[in-house]
């Protein structure tokens, strides 16, 4: 192992989780208004278990 197949290996994995944290920053935000909405719909329709 040479210390540029290292560097490479590494830059590669650092890629590979910038890639990641990108991809769930998308995902959360295209999910959060349909989960809004959910949680709203569920929300209106039992209100009464939320009182307890």
């Amino acid at each position: 192992m040479t210390g540029w197949t290292i560097s490479k290996s590494i830059s590669y994995k650092n890629l590979k989780k910038t890639c990641f944290m990108n991809y769930c920053v998308l995902l959360v935000a295209l999910l959060e208004p349909i989960l809004i909405e959910v949680n709203f719909q569920i929300f209106l329709s039992k209100p009464n278990l939320l009182v307890q």
